[in-house]
């Protein structure tokens, strides 16, 4: 490891010199790594030519093989009228050397099951040296003759011996229509019926539009794949090795220290996906692949003609207004890596990364999720949508800037993570005794293992019985969920938490005024927010909410407002925060606070999704716990709950929230999101025995 000033200044030419130097220092490590440069840059660049030219080999191969191996056929065509037994042997006998036919006595039988089982007994009594592929048979019954043809599906010359037979019978069928057709009514009458499309997009409009279905997806991919080795590497591996420790117990902030390693996480990671689209452009140059297989084929005369100067724009575009997600992947593998206690563990942590990655950027290949000022400011997914929009040539200034400017919001509080967790004095855990460790790290696998248990168990029971008895079947649910809260709660007190079983349920009673005001803040914006969140829901591939959404509103429905402030928002709010926000986020805040939030908003959302739809379930989740981790505790969390549920129940106010611009609901949902998670990650909980700060 390269040294580093030892007195970094206050001005900016200093913080930009260590900054600097760190980036050095990591960038020359790992080309110094040659052999991980090799596998995570260099294999996967020289595997796109041999991949595609090895599968386009082989398939000529496979092919050539098949074409030049005749087909060995067993025939029984005496069912058939003469005038068409002769038209099928003629025709037939146009395959000339490539058709083995040999004559067969199939036997009578009527009945479909009688044939198969007939014409399997055939095929399997058959020499091994030159059995038969295909079998035909004429029949004649009430659907008139036509010939059956018998064949295995598991056999690749008894498929493509029935493939050619198949083609020159449809042949001579297709000719024996035409015939017959212009023998009687001289033309088809249904022709002037028949619409032709013409599509009237350009070719780069159509190419563009089938790019940007895909592009974002493995754009993301890729940059997890190239970043990760070099984010492990910068953290997890220098963990292991010590120079982490003696790095940070040098007087430079932190935050510049994690600035340096999140640019060569970044250049890495972007030097990874210019590698690979430069080899596919290669391989595209040499032949090896036809680029139309990729973005349409009715975009092929473009593409294979070179890239069009107007399409190329428009992905240059496109990059550019990804860029700050390729910031955020990239700081979110600084992050996982930072908080990884071992190389092993950041590479196990990577993978439910990838996947979070999958779930917010695959929706962009949706054709009828459409960009709005709301789904802009979703991290991942408002980028991926207006790189779709941009490479079709739709996306309008506005909303293209729009997009852009609220993909740095996360991407700073992403970085402000790293730089959180790069603290010398919690990276080396001077305080805190190895028992109270050990303590903890049991509590947060208690706390884990029986939350995502007791999701499970409520979305299986809490939906089968509120489909079966309304009302009361919810209510026995929400007990439960009570009645799971304060089980957990109670080892959590016993294992040193302060102030008893409130405490382990997160009770905090003197929390400040702003954390009330930013739980009230967020339950109103979330209850404006359902309409656009239903619309949102009905997108998505899990479609409706389930049947018991719809038997708790028929049975809710004759309830007066009264009845239904107590149904539907008092005792679930009541119930739901007591479990998620309550014991279960105190057991798996023990770990890191970051993955406590994530960790009960997605179990809170496995239980709930099937009753308020999987966005706000999440959305709720992440809301609420935040209002707790900013020092309200649970009172906060219960606050925005109640918020949630009981504002859209008020006459007047779903009509009302459904009319409000997008533009204003998205600048609202952002300033809301950047409250909640500006105030939170610095804020230390209340001291919970060996829970962690």
């Amino acid at each position: 490891m390269s040294a580093l000033p030892e007195r970094p200044g206050e001005g900016r030419a200093s913080a930009s010199a260590l900054v600097r130097a760190v980036l050095a220092n990591e960038l020359l490590r790992l080309v110094r790594d040659r052999k991980a440069l090799a596998l995570a840059l260099l294999l996967p660049m020289a595997l796109y030519p041999l991949m595609f030219w090895g599968s386009r080999e082989l398939g000529r191969i496979s092919q050539s093989r098949l074409e030049g191996a005749p087909v060995r056929a067993l025939s029984d065509l005496s069912a058939l009228p003469a005038e068409l037994k002769a038209a099928v042997e003629a025709e037939l006998a146009g395959l000339a050397d490539k058709l083995e036919l040999r004559p067969l006595d199939f036997g009578p039988a009527h009945l479909r099951t009688e044939r198969e089982q007939r014409a399997r007994e055939i095929l399997a009594a058959e020499s091994e040296e030159n059995p038969a592929q295909v079998l035909l048979l004429g029949v004649a019954g009430g659907l008139g003759p036509r010939v059956l043809l018998f064949y295995r599906g598991t056999d690749e010359q008894s498929l493509e011996g029935t493939r050619r037979l198949e083609e020159r019978l449809e042949a001579l069928a297709q000719r024996g229509f035409e015939s017959q057709l212009s023998a009687r009514l001289g033309s088809d009458p249904a022709a002037a019926w028949r619409p032709e499309r013409i599509d009237l997009a350009p070719a780069r409009d159509r190419a563009g539009a089938s790019l940007g279905r895909f592009l974002p997806l493995v754009l993301a991919l890729i940059l997890l794949s190239g970043g990760a080795f070099a984010a492990l590497d910068a953290f997890a591996a220098e963990r292991e090795l010590g120079t982490l420790e003696t790095l940070l117990v040098q007087p430079v902030p932190a935050r510049l220290v994690a600035l340096g390693k999140f640019l060569a996480v970044l250049a890495t990671a972007l030097l990874t996906w210019a590698g690979n689209a430069a080899s596919l452009l290669v391989c595209a140059g040499l032949g090896l692949f036809d680029p139309s297989d990729l973005a349409g084929r009715a975009a092929a005369e473009n593409l294979t003609a070179g890239i069009d100067p107007a399409l190329f724009g428009r992905l240059l575009l496109g990059l550019l207004l990804f860029l700050p997600s390729a910031g955020l992947l990239a700081a979110l593998l600084c992050l996982v890596s930072a908080r990884a206690r071992s190389f092993r563990e950041g590479q196990q942590l990577i993978m439910p990364l990838s996947l979070l990655v999958l779930a917010l950027t695959g929706p962009a290949a949706l054709p009828t999720l459409e960009l709005s000022p709301l789904l802009a400011a979703l991290p991942l997914l408002g980028p991926a949508l207006a790189m779709r929009e941009a490479l079709v040539g739709q996306l309008g200034i506005g909303l293209g800037l729009w997009s852009l400017l609220a993909g740095l919001p996360p991407l700073w509080l992403a970085l402000s993570a790293v730089s959180g967790t790069l603290d010398a004095e919690r990276l080396l855990r001077e305080e805190r005794p190895k028992g109270d460790l050990a303590l903890g790290q049991r509590q947060r696998r208690l706390a884990l293992n029986a939350g995502a248990a007791a999701s499970i168990g409520l979305w299986l029971l809490g939906g089968s019985w509120t489909s079966e008895h309304g009302l009361a079947g919810r209510g026995l649910a929400l007990g439960a969920s009570a009645a799971f809260g304060l089980w957990l709660a109670a080892p959590l007190a016993r294992g040193g938490a302060a102030g008893g079983l409130p405490a382990a349920l997160g009770w905090a009673p003197r929390a400040p005024l702003g954390a009330w005001l930013q739980a009230a803040a967020t339950g109103v914006l979330l209850a404006l927010l359902e309409p656009r969140l239903n619309a949102l829901a009905e997108q998505l591939p899990s479609g409706a909410l389930y049947p018991a959404a719809e038997r708790l509103a028929q049975a809710s429905a004759g309830l007066g407002l009264g009845f239904k402030l107590f149904w539907l928002a008092l005792l679930p709010s009541l119930a739901q925060e007591l479990c998620f926000r309550g014991a279960l986020l105190s057991g798996l805040a023990r770990g890191s606070r970051s993955g406590a939030l994530l960790g009960s908003a997605l179990l809170f959302a496995l239980a709930e999704g099937s009753f308020v739809g999987l966005p706000q379930a999440l959305l709720l989740g992440l809301a609420a716990g935040a209002a707790r981790l900013s020092g309200g505790g649970l009172g906060a969390a219960l606050l925005t709950h109640l918020l949630f549920r009981g504002l859209p129940l008020l006459p007047g106010l779903p009509q009302g929230a459904a009319v409000l611009p997008d533009a204003a609901l998205a600048g609202l949902a952002l300033a809301a999101i950047g409250l909640c998670l500006w105030r939170w990650p610095w804020r230390p909980l209340p001291e919970q025995g060996p829970a962690r700060a």
